[in-house]
């Protein structure tokens, strides 16, 4: 039988919850396997930043075609894209935040012994 699986890819998803992460496995090549944790607080931050940086390409685009005189921008349109992106910096600051406290209250409730991820 194959190692693959199904879908053909070594990553074989094992859903094992331990500490609020999800698990997977990477099968190696004769040398056993890698593991590695997926933590749900860290990606809804990454993917905020990934949408900050979208933001801020595109808003750097709109500051430099406004320059020009051929533009089809209005005042208002700028204000807007601004206050979408300031949105979008302050729900990724909230974000970070509530997983860093989130964080701090899972390491100070554990057991002793035990370590979260």
């Amino acid at each position: 039988t194959s190692q693959l699986g199904n879908t053909g890819f070594p990553l074989k998803p094992r859903p094992m919850l331990d500490g609020g992460t999800q698990s997977f496995t990477l099968l190696g090549g004769g040398a056993g396997y890698l593991r590695f944790h997926v933590n749900a607080g860290a990606l809804k931050v990454k993917l905020a930043t990934a949408l900050i940086s979208i933001s801020s390409i595109h808003l750097l685009k709109t500051f430099i075609e406004v320059r020009l005189e051929t533009t089809t921008y209005k005042d208002h349109d700028v204000m807007w894209q601004i206050v979408i992106h300031c949105v979008f910096v302050i729900s990724a600051i909230a974000l970070a935040w509530t997983d860093r406290l989130m964080m701090a209250n899972a390491t100070k409730h554990a057991a002793p012994g035990e370590e979260k991820h």
